[in-house]
């Protein structure tokens, strides 16, 4: 099984790195807006298409449980969700050179959504994992603890960086859209330094 420290400092980063792309949508919505033009309808019917994305989770987590990708289950989602994520901000950070048009960067932006919820799934399994890591590791009387402490851990990592995306937003949206995809595209790659943490 998986050493209690790497596995605890893997759900770290994968929280913490889910926390900094938690303003991605707001980046979205002024590519759309800003960049695009586009109208609130539009928007809209786009925003209640990718939301079909919940549909897909019982398959994802289906796929996690019992399909391998070279050996591996979590580290190989990690770094393919990585390297998806990676590449679609980097075109989008490069729409005006790469003359994106919108139903492109509304692909793009659906492979995002549907990346960064799988990312999700395998952080959640990760902290399942560190639960059955701790009960048969830790006596009883004590696992309560320990698992509420792990657990206040993952949550407050998140929010610090829920706290550091958004004040990086709010920094440069006005100024220069792309450096924030420059800046989610860093945080996928932060996502594949996550699974080199997983055995």
């Amino acid at each position: 099984m998986i050493g209690y420290k790497r596995l605890w400092f893997s759900i770290m980063l994968s929280a913490f790195t889910e926390g900094l792309l938690s303003s991605h949508h707001l980046a979205m919505f002024f590519m759309y807006s800003d960049f695009f033009q586009t109208s609130s309808e539009t928007y809209q019917l786009f925003e209640t298409i990718i939301n079909f994305k919940f549909i897909l989770i019982p398959l994802m987590g289906f796929l996690l449980d019992h399909f391998k990708i070279f050996g591996y289950s979590q580290r190989s989602y990690l770094i393919l969700n990585g390297l998806i994520g990676c590449v679609c901000y980097l075109i989008l950070a490069h729409a005006s050179l790469l003359h994106t048009n919108l139903y492109i960067c509304f692909i793009i932006h659906l492979m995002i959504d549907i990346s960064n919820i799988w990312r999700k799934i395998i952080n959640d399994s990760l902290c399942i994992i560190l639960n059955n890591y701790l009960k048969t590791r830790v006596q009883d009387d004590k696992f309560k603890d320990h698992s509420r402490q792990s657990m206040d851990t993952v949550y407050g990592t998140k929010y610090l960086g829920n706290v550091i995306s958004w004040i990086f937003f709010l920094i440069v949206y006005n100024h220069v859209l792309n450096y924030y995809f420059y800046f989610l595209a860093g945080v996928c790659i932060l996502s594949i330094f996550t699974a080199l943490f997983i055995t």
